[in-house]
């Protein structure tokens, strides 16, 4: 599996959305729901929602790693000046500016 876990999620939240739809009709052009169509669209509905929360937490993931490399380029910054420590802060400013042209 190649693909990365947000369009994992995206694309499967996606097919329960589509998928319920058929179930969604039926069960508003019918008085008394059909157990099985009952049964699916409870079922797609949740497994939508587990998307929807697992996208969120993968955004929550991305925003807590750059706030720790934030600070770990703050508390570089207030070391003394030393070969080793403009290596380091080269690097972490390389990463910083590769993620913002390439995601943000």
């Amino acid at each position: 599996m190649k693909q990365c876990s947000k369009d994992f999620f995206e694309e499967a939240g996606q097919f329960c959305y589509v998928s319920k739809m058929p179930f969604l009709r039926s069960a508003k052009e019918a008085k008394n729901r059909n157990p099985f169509c009952k049964g699916a669209l409870a079922t797609y509905l949740w497994l939508e929602e587990r998307c929807y929360d697992a996208l969120l937490q993968e955004r929550m993931l991305v925003r807590r790693f750059l706030e720790e490399l934030e600070h770990q380029y703050a508390l570089l910054r207030e070391k003394s000046d030393t070969p080793y420590r403009a290596g380091q802060l080269h690097a972490l400013t390389t990463f910083k500016k590769y993620i913002e042209d390439k995601f943000l």
